[in-house]
């Protein structure tokens, strides 16, 4: 059984057990590949705590701006 109980953002841990629900259901993890992700994912979870990211996040504001700067870096370089 996974222990989702160490990743305390709740908003994280729903999205995590998402995530590795498709990933079973997909067949692309089995059970054993699950405890690993969980393990890196609580690594990840100090991250974006460090990073001040205090939830999810769509595309508007300053992700669209973001992703705007990008494209256009990413346009300059060719």
């Amino acid at each position: 059984m996974a222990d989702f109980s160490r990743l305390i953002r709740g908003w994280f841990r729903e999205a995590a057990k998402w995530w590795l629900s498709v990933q079973l259901a997909t067949e692309r993890y089995v059970w054993s590949s699950v405890k690993s992700r969980l393990d890196h994912l609580k690594g990840f979870q100090w991250y974006i705590g460090e990073a001040g990211c205090s939830g999810t996040r769509t595309a508007q504001g300053e992700n669209l701006e973001l992703r705007r700067r990008l494209a256009r870096d990413e346009t300059d370089e060719r």
